[in-house]
C-alpha cells in the first residue's frame, strides 16, 4: 500500500498544494524483515482535525476556513487534472506544514494520504463483478451517489462532496454526522439515498451570513 502511494505522489510533485514526497527508504530490520517506508515533509503544524480539537470544537475562524478551502481546492484540481480521485478527503488527511514568506513564517494546509487514491474510472468492471466489494474510505464523508451505488461511482464528484464535509466541520467544529456511530452513518446515508431523509445543516443562528453563504 505505501509502495502504491509512493507511485501516485511521484506524480504531484509540481504541486505546492499536495503533502510533498521525498522518495522511499528499504531497509532490514530484525529477523532480516524488509522495512520500507516513503520519505515525507514535516506537517508541523499536525493535521486540520488537531486545528478543530484545539478551537474547542467550536469551529475555525472564517479566513483561516477560506484559506485552508482553497489550498484544498488547488490540491485537489491537482489531483484530477493527474486523472487521479483521492477517495479519502478528511479532516485527518489534510495537513498543515509551515513556509516561509517575507513576512515570516505561516501554516498551510496540503492534501495528504493517497493510500487509497486510483485512476479515474479504474476498476469499475473489477468492483461490478465482486459481490463482496465493500464501501472505502471515511463513512462519515461518503457522498450519496456512493452509498446508492455501493462505492461504484467513487469517482472526481466524490472527492468534492468530501471537501464540503471538510467545510461544515471546519465552520462548525463537528462532523456532518456528529455523535453518529459508523453503523448509524451507513443507515443515515442510505435512507437519505433511497429519499426518505434529507442532510440537516446548520441554520443562521448557528452560523454568520457570511459562513452560511459560503
Amino acid at each position: 500500500m505505501l509502495q502504491r502511494e509512493a507511485m501516485v505522489l511521484s506524480n504531484f510533485h509540481a504541486c505546492p498544494c499536495i503533502y510533498h514526497y521525498f522518495g522511499e527508504e528499504i531497509m532490514t530490520g530484525d529477523c532480516n524483515r524488509i522495512i520500507y517506508n516513503i520519505l515525507l515533509e514535516y506537517g508541523s503544524g499536525g493535521t486540520l482535525t488537531d486545528l478543530i480539537k484545539k478551537s474547542g470544537s467550536r469551529g475555525l475562524p472564517e479566513f483561516d476556513v477560506r484559506c485552508y478551502t482553497r489550498r484544498i481546492l488547488e490540491g485537489l484540481d491537482c489531483v484530477h487534472s493527474s486523472g487521479y480521485v483521492h477517495r479519502a478527503l478528511k479532516p485527518e488527511n489534510i495537513i498543515i506544514v509551515s513556509i516561509s514568506t517575507s513576512t515570516g513564517t505561516k501554516y498551510v494546509a496540503k492534501v495528504g494520504d493517497f493510500g487509497l487514491a486510483k485512476i479515474e474510472r479504474q476498476m469499475r468492471n473489477m468492483m461490478t463483478m465482486s459481490k463482496s466489494y465493500k464501501l472505502r474510505g471515511n463513512i462519515r464523508c461518503l457522498s450519496l451517489e456512493m452509498v446508492v451505488d455501493r462505492g461504484l461511482q467513487q469517482e472526481t464528484p466524490s472527492d468534492v462532496w468530501d471537501i464540503g464535509c471538510i467545510v461544515f466541520e471546519m465552520l462548525t467544529g463537528k462532523s456532518v454526522w456528529d455523535g453518529k456511530q459508523d453503523s448509524e452513518v451507513e443507515d443515515i446515508l442510505s435512507n437519505i439515498g433511497k429519499g426518505h431523509g434529507l442532510l440537516k445543516l446548520p441554520n443562521e443562528s448557528e452560523v454568520s451570513e457570511k459562513q452560511w453563504t459560503f
